[in-house]
């Protein structure tokens, strides 16, 4: 691991998992200055958590970035268009299979008046949670779904 990933990874870390809410920043600045997005889209949807992690965490992590990113960009955050539906157990640690099972019938997308979107998520494993919330959308009719996030694992 390089000493770019391996920095990154250290503030996920303190941004999700000790509440530094200064980590989230830096990591929202640094996607800012390394990503250029020529076509914006209409709103960003910061993947839910459950009401429970955030009572425990005292913040959803994706809604911290979407709302750093959108303010930068001037893209309205929907936090109404996907619910979490349970809290479920936390994705880190399991394997592809178990993601996957796991998230099926955890978010559900309730409207979304958008034709272009982007979810935006802390880290990209699987892909389990955006395409599941992906596929929503795109039965919603929204046309266009990307997705930003800060850290994608293999």
């Amino acid at each position: 691991m390089g000493w770019h990933q391996s920095h990154v990874r250290h503030l996920i870390h303190l941004f999700k998992y000790h509440g530094q809410l200064a980590a989230g920043r830096a990591l929202s600045a640094a996607w800012l200055h390394h990503c250029h997005i020529d076509d914006m889209p209409q709103a960003l949807l910061p993947v839910p958590s459950h009401r429970s992690k955030i009572r425990q965490r005292g913040f959803n992590p994706a809604a911290i970035l979407a709302s750093d990113l959108g303010a930068h960009l001037a893209i309205p955050v929907d936090l109404n268009c996907c619910v979490r539906l349970y809290a479920g157990d936390s994705q880190t640690g399991k394997d592809k299979t178990e993601r996957w099972r796991q998230v099926q019938a955890m978010y559900r997308v309730v409207g979304c008046p958008y034709d272009h979107v982007a979810i935006v998520d802390d880290v990209v494993t699987t892909q389990a949670t955006v395409t599941t919330i992906a596929t929503q959308l795109k039965q919603h009719g929204v046309s266009r779904v990307d997705v930003w996030c800060i850290g994608r694992t293999p």
